[in-house]
């Protein structure tokens, strides 16, 4: 089953490489561009594609070393493999349309399956699933209990746009703030929240409107990013700032405390909370019955 995977991984990457520079040199002169090459100063070259791949290397690096730093047993060629997943995407396609999706999925789908674990404990029928990115653990929850109702809610209408691509009945997607959260009072069973907690500025505003929009008993599947109160710090007063420097939305981390304080303050019981590796916090809330 590896070994199929791998092929259809090396196979899906050759396609979407072919497609992408088919693309980009749609009517040009192969001979212009090779002659334009080898006039081109060699030293020039190779000292651009080295810097290049330092570059992603180094920000794989750096994650790496924050991960360890928290006692996380992160690999560095898993690391270095992430930064290039995304540098390639972004590079071949719109970023909200090609290079966010696949490091989204690359960073989170490790994640899925303790999401729908935990959701798998109780009945349930209606379903939010917030920051949806592109619809994957809505497709998987309809692909294994279907004729059920699920909802994705993103920011961003690229991301909307391809999640729409995989609808089928009982699913919808719906462009809308986190923040400020289009439904109805009492209007799911759960609400998801995977890996885009720590893009809300105002992140206590969309704890009272999973609150709001939960039947009672309803619950809350939370996860995020957290780590020990020095990583934490680090990461909000040095990564973060870069990144939004940068162009990313990256708002605030939590420490594990703060994830149980900000629950209870929205009238939430918390359930559980876990701080589990690779950054991640796993935090279940209900709203009393």
């Amino acid at each position: 089953m590896k070994d199929r995977k791998k092929i259809f991984e090396a196979v899906f990457f050759i396609t979407v490489t072919v497609l992408a520079l088919s693309v980009l040199f749609r009517g040009q002169n192969w001979s212009d561009l090779l002659l334009l090459i080898r006039k081109s100063n060699p030293v020039c070259l190779l000292s651009a594609v080295f810097l290049g791949l330092l570059f992603v290397c180094l920000e794989g690096y750096m994650i790496w070393r924050l991960l360890r730093l928290s006692g996380n047993d992160a690999t560095l060629p898993g690391c270095i493999r992430y930064s290039f997943i995304g540098y390639f995407y972004s590079g071949i396609t719109p970023s909200a349309t090609g290079g966010q999706p696949a490091q989204l999925y690359e960073m989170c789908k490790d994640d899925y399956p303790q999401m729908l674990a935990e959701l798998e404990k109780e009945p349930f029928f209606d379903v939010l699933d917030v920051g949806c990115s592109t619809g994957a653990v809505i497709a998987l929850l309809n692909d294994k209990y279907p004729g059920r109702h699920y909802v994705g809610l993103d920011l961003t209408p690229k991301m909307i746009e391809v999640a729409r691509t995989k609808v089928a009945p009982g699913m919808e997607f719906v462009v809308g703030d986190a923040e400020g959260l289009p439904f109805g009072d009492a209007s799911f069973d759960a609400v998801l929240c995977s890996n885009s907690f720590h893009h809300y500025p105002n992140q206590a505003a969309f704890l009272a409107g999973a609150f709001r929009v939960l039947r009672p008993g309803g619950r809350l599947i939370l996860r995020d990013y957290t780590s020990n109160d020095l990583v934490v710090w680090l990461m909000n007063h040095f990564e973060l700032p870069l990144a939004r420097a940068f162009g990313h939305g990256d708002v605030r981390v939590l420490r594990q405390r703060d994830f149980v304080g900000a629950a209870r303050a929205a009238g939430f019981e918390v359930v559980s909370m876990e701080a589990q590796k690779g950054f991640r916090t796993h935090l279940v809330a209900r709203r009393p019955r």
